[in-house]
């Protein structure tokens, strides 16, 4: 399912970088960017492309301590999930002698029945 949801991400991802491509390629005229006391002219292109990448990083920025939040919580749950199979396996070991003698008394009880059987 994740590997699902990942593709359809990368797919929108894919589409979107291609719209803003298209766009940026259609209105190439020079503009004018000013920002607070610091200006400069360059080409439209540039704007749109620089707008939609520092746009894509500051997401990606922004989305990463929950990424980092969820990566330790599986490594957290990981871990969890390992020392309950460790102690599942020592219960079920401490268990089986019990449960052993008792197993053998019934197939020792059936082969004492056979042979008795057969004699008759």
């Amino acid at each position: 399912m994740g590997e699902v949801v990942a593709r359809v991400f990368l797919i929108v991802g894919f589409a979107f970088a291609l719209i803003v491509a298209l766009f940026a390629v259609q209105n190439s005229m020079v503009v004018s960017v000013r920002f607070f006391t610091w200006g400069f002219e360059t080409s439209l292109v540039l704007v749109v492309i620089a707008s939609a990448a520092l746009g894509a990083m500051s997401a990606g920025v922004l989305g990463l301590p929950g990424s980092i939040r969820l990566r330790l919580k599986v490594r957290e749950l990981d871990g969890k999930i390992r020392r309950l199979e460790s102690e599942l396996k020592a219960a079920r070991e401490a268990a089986a002698p019990a449960t052993q003698p008792a197993l053998d008394r019934q197939s020792s009880q059936g082969e004492e029945g056979a042979g008795d059987g057969s004699r008759a």
